[in-house]
């Protein structure tokens, strides 16, 4: 005799059930939803359970449920997601302050850092008005001139790289410091190392200063130390135990991102290999590497290969810039970005024609976890160290076409883009942002705002694009298969000049910096920094 299903919640009370549900992920909770009727209706009906499912949409996730009650974040997060959709701020601050350009400035997450001369570094927690979240400012002096700094919030720190100077062996050295956001004191969870304490360079400089970019993913640190003339190094560290992790010293070295704790992406615009020299990403594993020094390339994984173009390679500039969420962040707000493994990687070539003094800048864009996907496993692999040809990795990326110049490496967060600088349509400075989350994007489709979404290369290859392309590129590049959604917006009156203007993004802020006028009453050269907040 064949049983009879029995209730649903005959034996488990409902509220038991939607409190056991309330612990899932939106991912987890909408494949529990497809595992019969009962579980469906439970999830389609339960207020709470919906709005898990819609901070996943919008790429959020839940904060303290005790700040407000359910009703109140729900009505706060349709809000917040119409504002982002239409690039509609709330409030527009502005402040003039006696920046030193971009390396004396940084943004992570919600935090904004620069540094205002004689030893002194200030601090913006950006406000967000939708989220009920308000602005802390703060100010630190510290003992040395900082030559560069980074800072991640979520582990309270700030890494601080004071120049020494030339030292008996004609190299620069350096020392780093570990210190605390909130405090200025030194980080109790860092574990500072000899060779930290006095970093000295493996090049001879020839110029009198070496630029510098600091990266920081989790538990590591990597610094590129870079001489366009005598070469470049990165090194990177575990700044919680502090030992040196990698070196790596090449002089066709350009740039580099962190992909994941354990991988580490360097941008080359020749490549050293007979098999492939043209522009490539080269994909190196972080932990492993037991001789701390991976020119022997025993550690990399793979080649990603770039679609060659008609400049001359020497004369081109290869930028990749990929910046993590902050992962742990304290709870500001009702809710917040989402900590995630994918998020977007930028690489950005700028470069010049054989036959004329025209610059030109292409972007192209595609996902950590995209990338991530296309490594080998181990070193046992048989695809380890191999070359990915173009083709074979160019459905994964979105090509840009001719954008702006970078200029203060603040251009994406999660998963949106901003141009670095406004674009002029009909004589309005606009901002252009794209979004490339994948479930916004899906939920765009569905939507009247159809429009605004760029799919494929088959359904979106704008005349300007393919001229671009043919004037650039010997063989061609594909517009790659990466769909993403476009917004424009126009920029407040007072950026309705002129005057040369830089975006960066953060989680609910377009920060605007532009060069102070010459009317204005400052001692010293200064920048009007334009926040527009959510």
């Amino acid at each position: 005799m064949a049983l009879q299903p029995s209730p649903f919640h005959s034996l488990v009370p409902l509220e038991l059930i939607v409190c056991v549900l309330g612990f899932l992920d939106a991912k987890s909770l909408s494949r529990c939803a497809q595992t019969c009727r009962g579980l469906h209706a439970v999830v389609r009906d339960t207020k709470a359970l919906q709005y898990i499912g819609n901070l996943a949409i919008f790429g959020l996730h839940d904060g303290n449920p005790d700040l407000y009650p359910l009703h109140q974040r729900k009505s706060m997060l349709s809000r917040h997601s119409t504002a982002w959709k239409q690039l509609a701020w709330t409030h527009h601050d502005r402040m003039t302050v006696p920046l030193r350009g971009a390396s004396a400035c940084d943004l992570y997450g919600d935090l904004l850092a620069y540094s205002t001369g004689e030893r002194a570094i200030q601090f913006i927690r950006m406000p967000s008005i939708l989220r009920q979240v308000q602005g802390v400012q703060w100010e630190h002096q510290y003992e040395f001139e900082p030559f560069d700094f980074a800072v991640d919030p979520s582990c309270d720190l700030i890494i601080l790289v004071e120049a020494l100077g030339l030292n008996e062996y004609f190299r620069d050295a350096y020392r780093i410091h570990l210190r605390c956001l909130g405090s200025g004191e030194p980080h109790p969870l860092a574990a500072v190392s000899e060779e930290m304490t006095h970093h000295e360079l493996s090049f001879d400089l020839i110029e009198d200063e070496v630029g510098m970019d600091i990266q920081i993913h989790g538990d590591y640190f990597g610094i590129l130390f870079d001489d366009e003339d005598a070469g470049s190094e990165i090194v990177v560290w575990n700044w919680k135990t502090g030992n040196l992790e990698l070196k790596f010293t090449q002089s066709w070295v350009q740039s580099f991102a962190f992909l994941d704790e354990t991988h580490i992406l360097v941008a080359v615009t020749v490549s050293p290999t007979a098999s492939w020299t043209g522009p490539s990403v080269r994909v190196y594993q972080l932990t492993g590497a037991s001789l701390r020094d991976i020119n022997d390339e025993s550690t990399l994984c793979t080649t990603l290969a770039l679609p060659l173009t008609y400049a001359n390679p020497s004369d081109c500039q290869l930028i990749i810039h990929s910046r993590p969420q902050p992962r742990h962040q304290p709870v500001r707000g009702p809710f917040s970005i989402a900590d995630s493994e994918d998020r977007l990687v930028i690489i950005q070539y700028m470069l010049d024609r054989y036959d004329d003094e025209e610059r030109k800048v292409f972007t192209f864009v595609t996902r950590a976890k995209l990338i991530s996907s296309l490594l080998p496993m181990d070193a046992s692999c048989e695809r380890w160290g191999a070359i990915l040809p173009w083709d074979h990795w160019r459905h994964h990326t979105r090509l840009l076409g001719d954008t702006p110049p970078p200029r203060w490496m603040h251009h994406t967060h999660g998963m949106r883009y901003i141009f670095p600088a406004p674009l002029e349509f009909d004589g309005v400075v606009m901002a252009c942002i794209l979004d490339f989350h994948p479930i916004r994007i899906w939920t765009a489709i569905e939507s009247p705002e159809r429009d605004s979404v760029m799919l494929p290369e088959s359904a979106f290859a704008p005349e300007s694009l393919m001229k671009f392309k043919e004037r650039w590129y010997p063989r061609g590049a594909s517009n790659g298969q990466l769909p993403y959604r476009e917004t424009l917006v126009a920029l407040p009156e007072a950026l309705q000049t002129e005057g040369d203007v830089a975006l960066m993004l953060s989680s609910d802020t377009i920060i605007a910096i532009q060069e102070a006028p010459d009317d204005l009453d400052v001692n010293e050269p200064s920048y009007i920094v334009h926040l527009l907040t959510f």
